[in-house]
């Protein structure tokens, strides 16, 4: 049997799936060989594994690369220095999350999902099209996080089916070409994406517009390409004018396990009690241990299985606390965060992904939402923003916080382009608390250096907005070199 060789940086693994959607049994590496893991029958099998490698590599990952750098996150009743250099913008190679090995994982799979699917000869052009589409939309999701995280990187389209030398140890990529691959790959997925789904664990043609309008945004506002409001406001259009996809009219309803397929949910990774949970969120809740009133674990104290690593900031308490001048109260609050005076601790906890609640034990198998419809409103906002329209972008954050606010009109279309881009900030960190939202927001909407406080009067310094590469990337393929400026 071929060695799979997943080198690009790192490391050698077989390739795993190590567990599949639904009906779908587990197959162990040793069962395959190139030539019978590539089959019709077997490709959808395939692309269940990228998802697993994807929900395993984002699982706490995507809070270190997305969340924690905006500075809105302390510590729990326990420190985590990685969580904590992630908070002070200053990131080790040596933090967890500096080791891009299990995104480019799931790349290789990709590769040669897509390598196969190309050369094959399929019996159902349906079968082919979903595993392209896919297959592109999960390497876009890829290397979109690379290239925000780490800027230069490798670039791999071909998949490693043997220890090619030649191929082992590729060398950093300039990210122009990184946002090249992304916006090939995703014009390809949405040219071969079926219609309209409900399934929201493998991509839709709304999934790919909305990750397309994230990159599109991404370009105009931190790499400068203004065109691209305009390319983002297109994909945007897809979503809004959804008939599958619709906000919900309960803020609340939006999350839960019980609620996992409304309809405001465009697409998000699978966690369940039975295959995969934990994730971030299992950092966010009350120590069981540390309560000593028992009778109030769950009503109120939501408690977890281990120690609390993560809680607001003060600052990020009071802001979410706050309601724009005019309103009473932000539905979304009691959602989002709760608290509770216990005498001898004074409880505050992020409370939106709490997962499961039974026998005295928490299961943390609260789906990652990747995306929902609140943020194309935002989204939508940013980019007639972008493009001078002030009054059109006021009218979508309004459509939107209606339902957080209970109000029209809550901001007025006077606003200025600076100001709206503060409103869109304040509303992502609002409606989009432990989402993985809030640092990307903040830097592509020019706001890094005034709105993170860990980054106030540090834009001089080199690469500052990219986190170091680790050690063993670079260990294992003498090709790598590390940031300039991120040596530490």
């Amino acid at each position: 049997m071929k060695k799979i060789a997943y080198i690009l940086t790192v490391f050698a693994v077989g390739l795993s799936l190590t567990g599949c959607h639904d009906d779908l049994n587990v197959i162990q590496p040793s069962q395959y060989t190139s030539l019978n893991v590539w089959q019709e029958s077997t490709m959808m099998s395939e692309i269940y594994g990228a998802y697993t490698r994807f929900r395993s590599a984002t699982a706490s990952n995507m809070a270190m690369w997305a969340e924690y750098r905006s500075g809105l996150y302390d510590q729990g009743l326990i420190d985590d220095t990685s969580i904590m250099h992630y908070k002070d913008n200053i990131i080790m190679k040596s933090n967890s999350g500096t080791n891009w090995a299990d995104l480019y994982a799931v790349i290789n799979l990709v590769n040669l999902a897509i390598t196969h699917a190309e050369s094959m000869e399929f019996t159902s052009a349906t079968t082919k099209n979903t595993v392209l589409a896919n297959a592109y939309y999960l390497r876009a999701w890829c290397y979109f996080i690379i290239a925000r995280s780490w800027g230069d990187a490798p670039l791999l389209t071909e998949g490693f089916e043997s220890d090619d030398p030649e191929k082992m140890f590729p060398s950093r990529t300039p990210v122009a070409q990184l946002y090249a691959q992304i916006e090939s790959d995703l014009t390809q997925a949405a040219s071969v994406v079926g219609g309209a789904t409900t399934n929201h664990y493998t991509t839709n043609k709304e999934a790919i517009a909305m990750l397309t309008a994230d990159f599109d945004l991404w370009m105009a506002g931190r790499e400068g390409k203004s065109e691209y409001y305009g390319k983002a406001e297109s994909a945007l259009n897809t979503v809004l004018s959804s008939s599958t996809y619709k906000l919900q009219s309960d803020f609340a309803k939006v999350f839960g396990v019980t609620n996992e397929n409304n309809s405001e949910i465009i697409s998000s990774l699978d966690y369940n009690q039975l295959e995969f949970t934990g994730g971030a969120p299992s950092l966010y809740l009350c120590v069981y241990q540390y309560v000593t009133n028992l009778d109030k674990i769950e009503d109120p104290i939501q408690v977890g299985s281990h120690n609390q690593y993560v809680t607001p900031t003060p600052e990020y308490e009071a802001f979410l606390k706050s309601v724009p001048e005019g309103v009473d109260k932000d539905a979304r609050l009691a959602v989002t965060f709760k608290e509770f005076d216990d005498t001898d601790i004074y409880w505050r906890w992020f409370a939106k992904f709490t997962g499961t609640w039974a026998n005295e034990t928490r299961t943390f198998d609260s789906d990652m939402i990747l995306y929902r419809v609140a943020e194309a409103y935002l989204m939508m906002a940013e980019a007639k923003n972008g493009q001078g329209q002030q009054a059109a972008a006021v009218g979508y954050i309004n459509q939107l916080v209606k339902r957080a606010y209970g109000k029209d009109n809550t901001y007025p279309t006077t606003l200025s382009k600076d100001q709206v881009t503060d409103v869109i900030i304040d509303e992502y960190l609002k409606e989009f608390a432990c989402e993985n939202k809030s640092f990307f927001t903040i830097v592509r909407n020019g706001k890094a250096f005034s709105r993170i406080w860990s980054l106030v009067g540090r834009s001089g310094e080199q690469n500052i907005l990219y986190i170091p590469v680790a050690d063993a990337c670079m260990n294992s393929n003498p090709n790598i070199t590390q940031t300039p400026g991120l040596d530490k």
